[in-house]
């Protein structure tokens, strides 16, 4: 049991999954959890040994292709390190900064950095390899750390009921579905149309990342001539945490249009995207020429996962979409219409099947022709955004004595295009931007228009209005 085989993604992402050309980091995933009072360093320790390090991907070294265990006991010296910084900024640019290190390969591949400020807030950093597993299997092999009010901490997390486990599910609504629009319709004509309307859906999500262009220049990516074939990484990275938005916001806002939490989100990132480009002068957002902006979306694939063993679901099973912003909508009202009609595809099975199988074929081509496929096609699009929920209410971390009460969370996980991370916890919305210091060099300006983009669209009196 000293060795073990990689999965593909796993091997592919410890060993440069990216062409040497686009001169890219290794992929780590790397969070802040903000604190009042740090949780005391032994208690994490205590946990993570416990509940973690029985499993091969946090006791084992990664060398080639294989989980190889070279260590009988947890280093905690190596593995939780405590440090004294200056206030929250430092911590925000220390985090950066790890995000893009890597970690010696003669350990385990994850460190845990305590943080303690002398004023502001306290963290706990986590900077784990991707190769570990994804961030849903991170949060359910991570879930017997988490302390909740009651029950299972999953069964506090708003996740879609397919991708819960089924412990973790609540009981099936009872409440009468919608009337179905098709009832009139003979049984013949419905299965035809539901059958047409299945294929085209395969045929678009099989060729999703396939029939694509590169993205208009605007002033939040690289000009076109850096992006083609594929971009170079520049090396700098900012995180910039954006205002925190109450859920009751989002959920104001979802009720004045009609659509999902996921679906507002966007809209605002979209129209945050517009006011900000407008702002640093693109004028062929007003004049209404078209443009392309695309951002790539991950979705988090269905995992086994155990009560007694949720380390089981440290897999990397996720597949990329990519969905088109329009950025080019000239009112608030029209983005959310057509950025529901965008995600709207991500809820039919039969195109995730189609995604699904344009990957599984994409993956068993040889290694340099996938690698060079892969940077491309991530070249094309201006932004990578992800919005994953925590616990509903509050959270002690770790569970049990010495844990704390958890008040936020900062992902930062930097990319080859802009990457926003948005995470819900405890009624709010907790979000950040990485990017290019260099491009989005007003900071200060996107958090301004990021913050009132959202209560413009809880506001029914501004749903015909730009912003701009």
């Amino acid at each position: 049991g000293m060795e073990r085989q990689m999965s593909r993604v796993g091997c592919s992402m410890a060993n440069k999954p990216w062409p040497d050309e686009m001169e890219m980091f290794e992929p780590y995933v790397t969070g802040i959890m903000w604190f009042k009072k740090r949780p005391e360093t032994t208690a994490v320790a205590d946990a993570f040994e416990k509940h973690l390090w029985p499993c091969h991907r946090f006791n084992s070294c990664i060398e080639g292709s294989k989980w190889v265990r070279r260590h009988e006991t947890m280093d905690r010296e190596y593995h939780f390190v405590e440090m004294d910084m200056p206030d929250e900024k430092a911590i925000e640019e220390f985090a950066m900064k790890t995000q893009l290190t890597s970690l010696p390969r003669d350990h385990p591949q994850w460190k845990v950095f305590l943080l303690r400020t002398p004023v502001n807030q306290s963290a706990v950093l986590m900077h784990l390899h991707h190769a570990l597993g994804d961030g849903l299997g991170l949060l359910f092999a991570t879930s017997p750390l988490m302390g909740v009010q009651d029950g299972h901490p999953l069964a506090n997390i708003p996740l879609p009921r397919a991708i819960l486990p089924p412990f973790a599910r609540k009981p099936e609504d009872a409440t009468p579905k919608r009337r179905d629009s098709t009832a009139h319709r003979g049984f013949f004509a419905k299965c035809c149309c539901g059958f047409f309307r299945g294929v085209r859906n395969f045929i678009r999500g099989f060729f999703v990342m396939l029939a694509i262009s590169y993205d208009s220049d605007l002033p939040v990516n690289a000009p076109l001539t850096q992006r083609r074939p594929r971009l170079k990484f520049s090396g700098k990275r900012r995180l910039t945490r954006l205002p925190t938005v109450p859920l009751s916001t989002v959920k104001r806002a979802r009720e004045n249009h009609g659509v999902t939490l996921n679906d507002i989100v966007m809209a605002a990132v979209t129209g945050a995207i517009r006011r900000y480009c407008v702002h640093k002068g693109a004028t062929q957002l007003t004049e209404g020429r078209p443009v392309e902006c695309k951002s790539m979306l991950m979705l988090a694939l269905p995992r086994e996962c155990d009560i007694s063993n949720p380390t089981i679901a440290l897999q990397n099973k996720m597949l990329f979409s990519r969905v088109r912003l329009p950025v080019q909508e000239g009112s608030r009202a029209g983005r959310v219409k057509k950025m529901a009609e965008a995600c709207s595809d991500l809820k039919s099975m039969a195109y995730m099947m189609g995604l699904k199988f344009f990957t599984n074929l994409a993956s068993m081509s040889p290694r340099a022709f996938l690698n060079k496929a892969t940077g491309e096609s991530w070249s094309k699009h201006s932004f990578l955004i992800t919005n994953v929920p925590s616990t509903t209410g509050p959270m002690t971390w770790p569970k049990g004595e010495g844990g704390e009460q958890l008040q936020g969370i900062t992902m930062v996980i930097a990319n080859v295009m802009n990457q926003v991370s948005v995470i819900s916890y405890n009624g709010d919305l907790f979000s950040s931007l990485v990017s290019d210091p260099d491009i989005i060099d007003e900071e200060a300006e996107f958090c301004k228009i990021w913050l009132s983009e959202f209560e413009a669209l809880a506001d029914p009196m501004k749903n015909d209005t730009d912003g701009v």
